[in-house]
Formats: structure tokens, sequence, C-alpha cells
């Protein structure tokens, strides 16, 4: 994902951004991650994303947990569309479409 800069020098972003799935029945708060690696974590309804990523447009509500001075905070937001990282060449339901359709498929969700 390169970008120009605003002196005119280009970014180049190497990054990837992968989406996991996996069953996590403790707080929010307990779960330990990289600050380094990630930003924080967000919790959303499975259903609503997918319908989201297949309109390309429109926000749902979600829990955001992110630790700020080694102080863990869980806040309740609104995730946009464009929250979600895509590259150039990928489609938002392409890339986390299918991780999506097995949490609906496969874990219960409430």
């Amino acid at each position: 994902m390169d970008r120009e800069e605003n002196d005119g020098s280009i970014f180049r972003d190497r990054a990837f951004a992968n989406i996991y799935a996996c069953l996590f029945t403790d707080n929010m708060e307990e779960f330990d991650y990289q600050t380094e690696e990630l930003e924080g974590i967000v919790k959303v309804n499975a259903k609503t994303t997918l319908e989201i990523l297949k309109e390309e447009k429109g926000s749902l509500p979600g829990t955001k947990c992110y630790k700020e001075n080694n102080e863990v905070k869980v806040i309740d937001t609104t995730i946009s569309f464009a929250d979600f990282l895509v590259n150039k060449g990928e489609t938002a339901i392409t890339k986390y479409g299918e991780v999506l359709k097995f949490i609906i498929n496969e874990i219960d969700i409430k």
C-alpha cells in the first residue's frame, strides 16, 4: 500500500494484515498481544461485518480493547468499512469473507 506523503516522497508499506479466528471465552481485557504488532483488538458481529464487506460501505457497533501506557482500555466504538485494511488488488470480501463465513457456520454465535 504505497502512498505519496505530503512532501512528495513515497511511503512503501509492505505490511501484511491477516485475520484469525479462535474461540476465546475470557474477557477481552485478558487477551495478551504484542503492542508492537497490534494496535488493539476489536470484537464485532460476524454476520453484520460480512454484510458491510459485501456492500463495501457502512458501519457497525463494536468493542475495542487496546493498551495505553500499559493500562488495558475497553471502549464501545463504531467500526466502518474504511477501518478494514485492504491492500491494492484485494477486496475486503475476498480477504475477510471466508473467515467470517467459517465463524458464522462453524461457531455458535449468539
